[in-house]
């Protein structure tokens, strides 16, 4: 005896991410968040409502950013944060999962752009300077600049009448 059967295959069951999830392009030490919600609506499930999907990335480098509200249930809300001074690229897997396991995802690019921060100073000691005798200071010591390396940096001056600038050495004469 030999019979047939049709067979329909649903994706009822697994969630889908509605869309595609914009690739993340922020300056480096920024903090961004990323709403999902709108990317996990409207389920095939009637099972998967908002409230029993969860979102989380796989495949990140940890050096380059953290993220906040992975893995909560009913939560839809990616709070990024790129580490100190830390930029780059990283593709990542982007998953939505409901509460029994059934997944799905999809690529993320998350892109830091460089950007170019300020030297800051340390707090700069106690300067006696006698009137009449010239007093040469090292700034280096006390500056600091995560993207430019002292040689490379320029001091100026607004009193170029008590103030003279060679290099990182400031002249003070009062």
């Amino acid at each position: 005896v030999v019979t047939t059967a049709d067979v329909d295959v649903t994706t009822t069951g697994t969630p889908l991410i509605s869309g595609t999830v914009p690739n993340q392009v922020h300056d480096e030490d920024s903090t961004w968040s990323l709403d999902l919600t709108g990317f996990a609506a409207n389920q095939p499930d009637p099972s998967d409502t908002l409230g029993n999907l969860k979102w989380y990335l796989t495949g990140r480098g940890a050096s380059l950013y953290t993220v906040w509200g992975e893995n909560f249930t009913g939560n839809h809300l990616l709070v990024f944060g790129g580490q100190p001074d830390a930029y780059g690229s990283d593709e990542v897997l982007l998953w939505l999962e409901d509460v029994t396991g059934a997944r799905t995802s999809q690529k993320l690019w998350v892109n830091l752009t460089a950007v170019d921060d300020p030297p800051r100073f340390a707090t700069i000691p106690y300067l006696p300077v006698k009137a009449g005798k010239p007093y040469t200071f090292d700034v280096e010591p006390y500056i600091r600049d995560v993207d430019t390396p002292p040689p490379r940096l320029n001091l100026t001056t607004d009193d170029p009448g008590h103030v003279s600038v060679a290099g990182l050495n400031l002249t003070l004469a009062y």
